[in-house]
């Protein structure tokens, strides 16, 4: 029985490191370009459930690159790759149901994914969600969550473009807010933590 165990342990082993050698041939083949070589790779990783790879094909069914552009498709593997924690295919898929590509409009839905990957910790997704309460749009229009949102994404953007969407955004909502709500929406940014750690691209 012990022989057995190792056995399969091992055979599992193996091919987890193929797994992850065809994941990491996608990336080497789309640093430099190679996009019919990259899908290919992330492909036969995506299809043994590399989370990585999976909103990989995502982005080059999206953007047409190593094979028809498709928003459908795109729409199918960021859809694997959210439901099993992805944080930046949740934001993708948001992104994708917010503006109706791939799958019918449905601003509730686009909420649903920007909240999963926003509460993860990924910045984008926190600037998405604080728009989507300052525009009431898949939810009550709310300026504390709006300006709560829109400051954590100021706070741990990286991208001086995203910081500065950002701090614009959330001056303008801050317009909205009374002095007490300020204060209490700063207080909400403040006293923020991630739910759950990234699911990274691996």
């Amino acid at each position: 029985m012990k022989r057995v165990l190792l056995v399969l342990v091992l055979l599992f082993g193996v091919a987890g490191v193929v797994v992850a050698g065809d994941f990491e041939d996608g990336n080497n083949a789309l640093n430099q370009k190679d996009y019919v070589t990259a899908f290919e790779k992330y492909m036969k990783a995506a299809e043994a459930g590399n989370v990585g790879a999976q909103s990989k094909l995502g982005v080059m069914y999206s953007e047409g690159k190593g094979v028809p552009q498709d928003d459908a498709e795109a729409v199918r593997w960021w859809g694997k790759a959210a439901e099993d924690g992805n944080a930046d295919a949740q934001n993708n898929l948001g992104v994708m149901y917010d503006e109706g590509r791939g799958v019918p409009q449905n601003f509730v839905q686009a909420v649903r994914w920007y909240r999963q990957s926003a509460e993860a910790g990924f910045t984008i997704a926190q600037y998405n969600l604080g728009l989507m309460y300052a525009n009431g749009r898949g939810v009550h229009h709310d300026d504390m969550q709006a300006h709560k949102w829109l400051n954590i994404a100021a706070a741990t953007a990286i991208s001086e473009a995203v910081k500065d969407a950002a701090i614009n955004a959330r001056e303008h909502v801050a317009q909205e807010l009374s002095r007490p709500g300020l204060a209490e929406a700063e207080r909400l940014a403040r006293e923020w933590r991630p739910t759950t750690g990234l699911v990274p691209n691996r």
